[in-house]
């Protein structure tokens, strides 16, 4: 996301020098925007076998659990519409945000080793994390100079993930393990950003905002001849936004 940081900084330094010389603005009141921009969504993954059962020998748990270990991350776009309210007091503005965004990311890794008690045979484990949407209700609280406001922000996010994970070996026994879950998440949500009020109660503003979703997890079976093993599955979320927006003051 370096790129995107420093097209913010950009535009903070030019909105900056034109507010030198304009009348100042007044933020206080509703607005309705809206923003488009770039998600970056991280999955951290772990995943390995229950240590029971038949199946696997000593050596295979902590081989499959540390192939199982790892991130992926996934970029797309982001976009959607913003209401607020704005208190202004004196230099000092605070007040409420919520957002409503399109956002669909997907995080997926692959990794396949050798049994080390049983080469040449390999297993493969494949996984991945979706969101899908994006909402916020945060509080906003910056100050104003001229026709300018930087402010930082944080409060509740809201996301729909979806994960899966499919366990396959050629060892000979069919070996298979795999399951999905789609579940509603609940998160937070922080950031910080530069506004610019212009004519006619118009304002555009560059943001970064960064949603944490915490981690979901699954369990499920493992189909092989003569097992009863287990595997677990478990992956944390989070992403970072970069985004510009247009807001009219009401």
């Amino acid at each position: 996301m370096q790129s995107e940081k420093k097209i913010i900084a950009a535009l903070i330094a030019a909105y900056a020098l034109a507010a030198g010389s304009a009348q100042a603005a007044t933020w206080d009141g509703f607005y309705l925007g809206a923003t488009a921009g770039v998600a970056e969504t991280e999955a951290d993954f772990q995943t390995g076998p229950i240590a029971t059962g038949t199946y696997f020998a000593t050596t295979s748990v902590p081989s499959i659990n540390a192939s199982g270990n790892g991130k992926a991350k996934d970029r797309g776009f982001t976009g959607g519409l913003t209401l607020g309210y704005n208190i202004q007091n004196g230099g000092l503005v605070y007040g409420t945000e919520a957002d409503v965004d399109y956002l669909r990311t997907k995080s997926s890794r692959s990794a396949t080793a050798t049994y080390p008690c049983c080469a040449p045979s390999t297993y493969t484990l494949n996984q991945y994390a979706k969101l899908d949407g994006l909402a916020t209700v945060r509080g906003r609280f910056g100050g104003a100079f001229g026709n300018s406001l930087i402010y930082g922000t944080a409060g509740l996010a809201y996301t729909s993930i979806k994960t899966g994970y499919e366990f396959t070996d050629n060892f000979g026994l069919n070996a298979r393990s795999s399951a999905t879950q789609t579940k509603p998440k609940w998160g937070w949500a922080a950031g910080v950003g530069y506004e610019h009020a212009l004519p006619g109660k118009v304002t555009v503003k560059a943001e970064y905002l960064y949603a944490n979703f915490g981690d979901v997890s699954m369990t499920a079976p493992m189909t092989a001849t003569g097992s009863s093993a287990q595997f677990t599955h478990t992956v944390k979320v989070h992403t970072s936004i970069v985004r510009l927006g247009v807001n009219k003051l009401f």
